[in-house]
């Protein structure tokens, strides 16, 4: 252990390049286990240490002090905790603690006092959780099994009912020891009503730590006899094991904006924002338009409805002074609201931010968002762990393993799912799922389960489905493999897909517009009325809703009666004229002050965007990737329309399942918190593009070209060589790195910066390749590394890491085992 302890310090990456003291961030144990959080005083003297401090928040846990013949514990502390004399004359300031707990999780600090100053360090504690609780019915016997191993002693099992109601008396608990201290706890419950909730929650009698499991009578006789199903995923299922106290995600949607969080001791839990206020008639408004008020001198007003609502309350002279921006991307605040579901303030460091964006951005995009998050105060860079980027339809994969029969349409069946038959059309099994969704929507909680649904159980090893998430401003498509027994996901095909959103709609009807009425008076009206041109697109979203194949009756668009009178002054004439001159047959003018469109009229202004949507879809495919698909996933806000159904349905129902949320426009927002509370979950993604930097390399007569040839102290070099990280389309799990060493021009140097490289073809030779160009800098901050005497040669060691949703890069000084600050850059490229 020792071995790998000093092993451990050489490479650490956390931040040594402003201290010595070098301490492994995260330690992880099993209950009633000992652990050492590991500090080591690097590059300085052991003997100059005159006293180590740990503490836990105010309470110190152990203290040591140098005396002239040896160390003495100055302070009681925890009677568990020891720091070991041998260890601190060594300079190694390592805390062991025995027997730990749940209680014991969270944040040590240790400090240590030299005779010239005082070194700093912190180790975050976790407890290896016990197993989720597997819940069974068998639906022969109406008895419940709840089935859980963990590091227990004295385990306690409890049963209750959705009302509340202790029905552990009428329960039989049996734990039985295994290998290693671990008991397996069974107990079994016979139900009264199997249309009730039973909640099993299992508990070690000496510590405040209780975890649960959630199953109707109804539900589990469809997993019946099941357990080992339910057992081959329950790593999924283990709780979060990070020190957050809860786990918040954003959706920036182009459109809408929303969050949801939940609990890392209640995962099952996902809590979805409260109803915002204002809203439209027929327009959900669990999420709120991203759309934002500024005031004349540019601060901040309002955001969402209430900015829309104030907006179009502003006379139309004083609207003009004012910015009112939609369709964007922004921050939403929601401490507030956690801290009174909690009953407690929470700081910033409990929280781990989730943040989604479509998977067919690129790295520039993705940084954006986190310097965004930076500069709002959201999170610092000086912890980035803190903030996950999520793409969207990750997120909704991760969902869709949990969704249950009564949860979904299933375009491809033949067989009712929650009382819809195979003779409905779409749009009426639409407008029944809508009405579900409206009546779940009035709680603000969502019950996910800790089994995966009964879809998901049909899939087997290597069985593939794709995502197609349709969102207001693009459309995401992503391949994915299931990974058994885990449950993992692997991608198949690098993302991809374009801007063919539901705002393309939206263009299709400015576009009508100006057809009848005339583009430069559209142009005008939007500058001399924005707010009745907000008020124009709110009455067309909701119409544009309404829009299905089998619809027969006609669609009534109000027009403000400022449009109205701003065209008689614009023209001379009324919008009637207009209409009755124009070409557009489709669209007539009602009394009401109304336009009103046939439905042919308004599935036509689909037509464009569902096409780009079906060819991507086709195009897709045709890829020797994707084949044997077994599922296609429609989620997003515009999976809502029938009329995508509909294509989609045409085009793939033969070759493929089509499985349609019943909440299509939370799926996101629910994986995003998923995914933070699990990002291990996607193990292989596939990289987007090929990436690389330009190097020197041995000039060779004949392999390289003349013009290439770099004379330097005698020795010929070839120029522009292309050092490949990665290559397009290149599968990378999760946690692996790509090395590199770098030296420094001159010993003095204190900042190395690389330029990188990156092309959509996987073949690449030079730097100068067409299709090849810049697309970032590697910078190597050396401040803080400089070794005592000057080496000869000085190595950074440099790892980059491909797997994540962002690219990562550590950086270590080989000669002082010190951290070397890397960050890449590709923002100003």
């Amino acid at each position: 252990m020792a071995q790998l302890r000093q092993l451990f310090v050489a490479f650490l990456l956390c931040g040594a390049a402003e201290s010595s003291l070098l301490c492994e961030r995260n330690v992880e144990g099993k209950p009633y286990s000992t652990v050492t959080f590991t500090c080591h005083l690097g590059g300085g003297r052991p003997q100059d240490i005159v006293a180590v401090t740990w503490k836990k928040g105010d309470d110190i846990v152990a203290q040591a002090v140098s005396g002239k013949q040896r160390w003495k514990r100055e302070v009681a502390g925890d009677p568990r905790a020891e720091l070991i004399e041998e260890e601190l004359q060594k300079g190694d300031v390592s805390l062991h603690l025995k027997d730990v707990d749940y209680a014991d999780q969270g944040s040590y600090h240790c400090t240590v006092a030299t005779r010239s100053r005082k070194w700093e360090g912190v180790v975050k504690l976790s407890v290896e959780e016990p197993e989720v609780p597997q819940v069974v019915f068998d639906p022969e016997t109406s008895i419940f099994t709840c089935i859980s191993t963990g590091w227990y002693r004295e385990p306690e099992v409890q049963w209750t009912n959705e009302k509340g109601e202790n029905l552990t008396e009428l329960s039989e608990t049996a734990p039985a020891e295994q290998k290693g201290g671990v008991y397996r706890v069974r107990s079994v419950l016979r139900a009264s009503d199997l249309h009730q909730h039973y909640i099993c929650k299992v508990k070690e009698g000496k510590m405040e730590k209780a975890i649960r499991n959630i199953i109707t009578g109804a539900e589990g006789s469809r997993n019946a006899p099941g357990l080992p199903a339910l057992e081959k995923d329950s790593d999924q299922n283990v709780p979060a094991q990070q020190s957050y106290v809860v786990v918040v995600a954003i959706d920036f949607g182009t459109t809408s904006s929303g969050y949801a969080y939940s609990f890392t001791k209640e995962p099952e839990c996902i809590h979805i924002m409260r109803r915002w206020e204002g809203g439209d008639p027929g327009v959900s408004n669990q999420k709120t338009p991203t759309t934002i008020l500024l005031t004349p001198d540019l601060k901040f007003h309002s955001f969402g409805n209430a900015a829309r609502d104030f907006y179009h309350d502003l006379a139309p002279s004083d609207s003009k002074h004012w910015l009112y921006l939609e369709k964007f991307k922004m921050k939403l605040h929601t401490t507030s609201e956690l801290s009174d579901q909690v009953g407690s303030e929470f700081h910033g460091s409990d929280v781990r931010w989730v943040i989604t964006v479509p998977a067919i951005w690129k790295q520039p995009a993705k940084q954006f968002m986190r310097q965004a998050a930076y500069k709002s105060g959201l999170v610092t860079p000086d912890n980035p762990e803190q903030l996950i980027i999520a793409l969207e339809p990750e997120a909704a994969s991760i969902y869709c393993r949990k969704l249950r029969l009564h949860q979904m349409i299933d375009l491809s069946s033949k067989t009712a799912f929650n009382s819809y038959s195979s003779t409905e059309t779409i749009g009426t099994g639409m407008t029944q799922a809508k009405e579900v969704v409206r009546r779940n929507r009035q709680s603000r909680t969502f019950f996910v389960e800790n089994v995966t649904g009964e879809l998901w159980s049909e899939l087997a090893e290597g069985d593939r489905y794709v995502v197609v998430d349709c969102g207001g401003g693009t459309v995401d498509l992503t391949v994915h493999q299931i990974r058994l027994p885990e449950g993992h996901i692997k991608e198949l095909y690098k993302a991809s897909g374009g801007p063919y959103g539901s705002v393309g709609v939206d263009y299709e009807f400015e576009k009508l517009l100006c057809k009848i009425f005339g583009t430069d008076f559209i142009d005008q009206f939007k500058i001399k009325r924005p707010a009745a041109w907000v008020d124009l697109m709110i009455a067309f979203e909701s119409r544009k809703r309404a829009a299905a194949p089998e619809r027969t009756s006609p669609l009534n668009i109000n027009l403000p009666f400022s449009f109205i009178d701003y065209y008689k002054k614009f023209r001379g004439h009324s919008v009637e004229h207009a209409l009755r001159k124009s070409n557009v047959d489709f669209v007539k003018w009602s009394s009401q002050g109304m336009l009103r469109m046939n439905p042919d009229a308004m599935n036509a202004l689909f037509k464009s965007t569902i096409d780009h949507i079906i060819q991507h879809l086709n195009d897709l495919f045709e890829k020797p990737e994707v084949c044997d698909i077994k599922f296609l996933f429609l989620v997003g806000g515009f999976a809502e329309s029938p009329l995508l159904q509909q294509a989609i349905q045409t085009m793939l129902g033969g070759r493929c399942r089509i499985i349609i949320p019943h909440d299509m426009g939370l799926t996101i927002l629910k994986g995003a918190v998923l995914f933070g509370l699990d990002p291990s979950v996607i193990k292989v993604r596939r990289s987007p593009l090929t990436y690389g930097v330009g190097v020197l390399n041995r000039y060779m007569q004949g392999k390289h070209p003349p013009e290439k040839m770099l004379l330097k102290d005698g020795t010929r070099w070839c120029t522009d060589v292309f050092d490949k990280f990665i290559s397009a389309d290149q599968s990378v799990a999760l946690g692996e790195t790509v090395k590199r060493s770098y030296t420094p021009a001159k010993p003095s140097q204190l900042v190395i910066v690389i330029n990188i490289y990156c092309s959509e073809i996987d073949d690449v030779t030079f730097i100068t390749d067409p299709g090849v160009k810049k697309c970032g800098t590697l910078r190597l901050d050396l401040t803080g590394t400089e070794p005592s005497s000057v080496p000869a040669r000085r190595e950074i060691q440099t790892r980059l890491q491909f797997g994540d949703t962002e690219i990562k890069a550590m950086a270590l000084d080989i000669a002082t085992s010190r951290c070397v600050k890397a960050s890449i850059d590709f923002l100003n490229y």
